[in-house]
């Protein structure tokens, strides 16, 4: 059904935070942001009005999960 396999999303963002230092090197770094990033674009086979909407539906689904405009990154880390 569908042509590809394969798909590339791109995108940018921005984001804010702050650094802890814990323990003499160890760090904790909470960032919290927004971003936008480019759905997967899917190719099938057959044209036909269902494959529109599954292809839409997939669009929507890929927002609300991996697509996700809200980040939040919690990064550790060792401090040299």
């Amino acid at each position: 059904m569908l042509k590809n396999n394969r798909w590339s999303t791109f995108g940018a963002g921005v984001a804010v935070g702050y650094k802890f230092l814990i323990i003499d090197h160890l760090t904790i770094e909470p960032l919290m942001g927004f971003r936008v990033v480019s759905p997967p674009t899917y190719n099938f086979n057959d044209e036909s009005m269902e494959a529109s909407a599954l292809g839409i539906g997939e669009g929507i689904g890929w927002y609300l999960t991996t697509g996700l405009p809200l980040d939040f990154q919690l990064k550790f880390g060792w401090q040299f």
